[in-house]
């Protein structure tokens, strides 16, 4: 499934959210708002603001949401990014076997 029908389907989707260094560590929420008795939006909340469309617009909205998340003004996105180091479970040393099955 893409953004686009995850979000049609009723699915919310956060993703780590972080601008400055100083501040915390925030989450970006994307959704569709449906309510009874007014008309569908897409919603796109974060310490970076507000943002709705209308449900015809949805592919304006994913897109905003992609240049937003998966950028490297997100400081979260880039964490995600850097090699991960697995160790085993007294996290002394690298687990060998963990590190070739990964790749790493």
């Amino acid at each position: 499934m893409n953004l686009k029908e995850l979000l049609l389907n009723g699915c919310t989707i956060y993703h780590s959210y972080k601008e400055n260094k100083e501040e915390w560590v925030g989450e970006a929420k994307f959704y569709v708002d449906a309510g009874y008795y007014y008309k569908a939006k897409i919603i796109f909340e974060s310490s970076y603001g507000r943002k709705e469309w209308d449900i015809d617009q949805i592919d304006e909205a994913v897109q905003f949401f992609i240049e937003i998340i998966f950028n490297e003004k997100n400081l979260m996105y880039k964490r995600i990014e850097e090699p991960l180091i697995i160790k085993d479970i007294t996290g002394k040393k690298e687990n060998d076997e963990l590190s070739e099955a990964y790749k790493l």
